[in-house]
């Protein structure tokens, strides 16, 4: 009786390399320096975290991106405004 190695026994599907693109979050959203949630995408985050900032003036709040290493951090602003 042949022996077969639990290895040679699995079909298994390849993994992919690690040079293709990353699938999924790519940006992380800091407040006070905790990670809190990630994005997809650089505009969204940067949404998110501008209303983050805007309900939470008094927090610091930031993006970085997961890829680059890039830090962005949110600066309070003036309120949206609302049509009259």
């Amino acid at each position: 009786m042949p022996i077969i190695r639990q290895e040679e026994s699995r079909q298994s599907a390849p993994r992919p390399a690690m040079t293709q693109s990353i699938q999924g979050a790519r940006y992380e959203i800091f407040i006070d320096g905790k990670p809190r949630t990630v994005r997809d995408t650089k505009a969204v985050a940067l949404e998110a975290g501008e209303f983050l900032k805007s309900k939470n003036p008094n927090v610091m709040v930031a993006v970085r991106d997961l890829v680059g290493g890039e830090t962005i951090v949110i600066k309070s602003g003036p309120g949206p405004t609302l049509p009259r």
